[in-house]
C-alpha cells in the first residue's frame, strides 16, 4: 500500500487532466522524438529487448509487434520476436507459422524439436504456451537444454520485441521486471487513456527504473497523437514522477483488423499503405535510440540477457 501511495493516487482523482492538452507551466514536454539523434553502437552486445504492452487491445498490439519486427528487419536488423501471451499465443498464426515450434512442443518433446520459428525476412518467433512457473517442475537437463535453446536465440539476435499478455498475472510481472524497455499503446479516447495509465503505474511498480515509450493509437490526424502524449506525460510526471518518451503513432485504419483476420501482415499486404509508413517511422526511432538514445537501465549493466534476467531467482 505504501509503494502504491509512492507512485501515485487513484485513477478517479485526476481524469480530469486528461481532458486538456498542455502543461501546467507552458513548457515543453521531454521525450519527443526530436530528442534523439545519434547512431547505433552496433553489435556485440545482449539482444535489446522491447515490451509491448496495452491494456486489453490484444489485436492491436498484436498487429504491432509483428509489423514492427518485419519493418526493423527490412533496415537490416536481425529480429526475434518473443510471443509471451502464453493464454492465447497469436503471432505464429500472422506470421504464417504453425505452432509446433513452442515451448510448450519443446517440453513435450523432451527437447527432441527446437523453440524457434523462422520466417518473413527473417525474422524469429519464440512462442510461450506455457506459464514460466511451471518450468520449475523440469528435470536440470531439461532446463538447461531450453535455457541454452533460448541463449543461442538471443544471441543471433540485435532486437527483441515481446508480446505480452494483457494481465499482470505472474509469469507478465516477471517479464516487465527482465525489461528496460517497454512501449505501451494507448487510444486516444479519455477512458482508455486512464487505463493506460494504469498499466502504467502497474509497470513503474513492478520496475521503478524501466524506460517507457508511447505509441498512440487509433488517430485521425497527427495533431492528436501529440496530445495523447503530452496528456499522458503531464499526468505521469504529476503523480509517478517519471518521464515517458513520444514514439509515434497508428492512424485510425479499418485494414488493421481486416489483415488479421486475412492473417496477412499488412507490412507485406500494403507497404505503401499509410499506416506501415507510421510503422516504419517508429522502427526507425527506435533503431535511433539504440543505445544512446535512451539512459541504461541498471539490470544492462551487468551485461546478462533478456532470458538469463527472466529465469534469474529474483525474476520467477
Amino acid at each position: 500500500m505504501k509503494q502504491m501511495k509512492r507512485l501515485g493516487r487513484g485513477l478517479e482523482d485526476f481524469s480530469h487532466l486528461f481532458l486538456s492538452s498542455r502543461s501546467e507551466k507552458g513548457e515543453p514536454l521531454s521525450g519527443t522524438k526530436q530528442d534523439v539523434a545519434c547512431k547505433s553502437e552496433g553489435i556485440g552486445k545482449p539482444a535489446r529487448a522491447i515490451c509491448i504492452a496495452s491494456d486489453e487491445r490484444v489485436g492491436e498490439r498484436v498487429f504491432f509487434t509483428v509489423n514492427l519486427a518485419l519493418e526493423i528487419a527490412r533496415q537490416g536488423k536481425r529480429v526475434l520476436v518473443f510471443d509471451a501471451d502464453f493464454s492465447l499465443p497469436r503471432l505464429c498464426m500472422l506470421l504464417g507459422f504453425s505452432a509446433r515450434n513452442s515451448i510448450l512442443h519443446f517440453i513435450v518433446r523432451n527437447g527432441e524439436e527446437g523453440i524457434v520459428a523462422e520466417g518473413i525476412d527473417g525474422v524469429k518467433l519464440i512462442t510461450l504456451d506455457a506459464d514460466i512457473s511451471d518450468l520449475s517442475s523440469l528435470s536440470e537437463g531439461e532446463l538447461n537444454s531450453l535455457t541454452r535453446c533460448f541463449r543461442n536465440a538471443e544471441e543471433e539476435a540485435e532486437i527483441m520485441l515481446i508480446n505480452t499478455s494483457p494481465g499482470f498475472i505472474h509469469h507478465m510481472r516477471a517479464i516487465l521486471k527482465a525489461s528496460s524497455e517497454i512501449i505501451v499503446i494507448t487510444p486516444q479516447q479519455v477512458a482508455e487513456m486512464i487505463n493506460a495509465y494504469g498499466v502504467i503505474k502497474t509497470i513503474f511498480q513492478v520496475n521503478r527504473d524501466v524506460h517507457i515509450g508511447i505509441v498512440s493509437s487509433r488517430i485521425s490526424v497527427p495533431v492528436q497523437a501529440e496530445a495523447v502524449f503530452e496528456k499522458m506525460q503531464r499526468v505521469v510526471k504529476k503523480f509517478l514522477h517519471k518521464s515517458l518518451y513520444n514514439y509515434g503513432y497508428l492512424p485510425e485504419d479499418k485494414e488493421i483488423s481486416l489483415s488479421m483476420a486475412r492473417r496477412e501482415p499488412l507490412s507485406i499486404t500494403s507497404p505503401s499503405s499509410n499506416t506501415i509508413k507510421c510503422i516504419r517511422e517508429i522502427s526507425q526511432y527506435v533503431l535511433k535510440m539504440d543505445g544512446c538514445g535512451r539512459e541504461k537501465h541498471p539490470v544492462e549493466e551487468n551485461n546478462f540477457s533478456f532470458f538469463e534476467r527472466l529465469f534469474s531467482k529474483s525474476s520467477v
